[in-house]
């Protein structure tokens, strides 16, 4: 099981008490923030010019979708996570990212983080 403790988490969430919450639970995880953002210009930044290890993305962000710092991370090889209140449907378009659906636990977070981090592999003798 992967550890989280020293591990660089970008937040974009522009819910202040949502935001707040989710910056305790990932410090109380033993990750460093990168940073906690509620723009996508700011979360755009940073994920452009930061050391991110991976990202916790809201979906909606004042009405626009976070598909732009998604992209960016995507392309830099940073993988994220989608957090939504709304029906997973609507995460369609950023292909095969995980979805954490608002409201969630600090362990919910943890193990999508961790499985995140360090995918779970399937044994050659499984069958699909």
């Amino acid at each position: 099981m992967a550890t989280l403790k020293g591990k660089r988490i970008l937040v974009l969430e522009d819910e202040p008490g949502l935001a707040e919450n989710l910056q305790i639970m990932l410090t109380d995880l033993g990750c460093d923030l990168v940073g906690v953002v509620g723009t996508i210009d700011a979360a755009l930044a940073l994920a452009l010019s930061s050391s991110i290890d991976a990202a916790v993305l809201d979906i909606n962000i004042n009405g626009q979708d976070c598909i732009t710092i998604a992209k960016a991370l995507q392309a830099r090889g940073i993988p994220f996570l989608l957090a939504t209140g709304h029906a997973p449907a609507r995460a369609a378009k950023f292909g095969e990212a995980p979805i954490l659906l608002k409201p969630y636990l600090q362990d919910e977070l943890a193990s999508s983080l961790r499985d995140l981090l360090d995918p779970p592999t399937t044994s050659a003798t499984e069958t699909i």
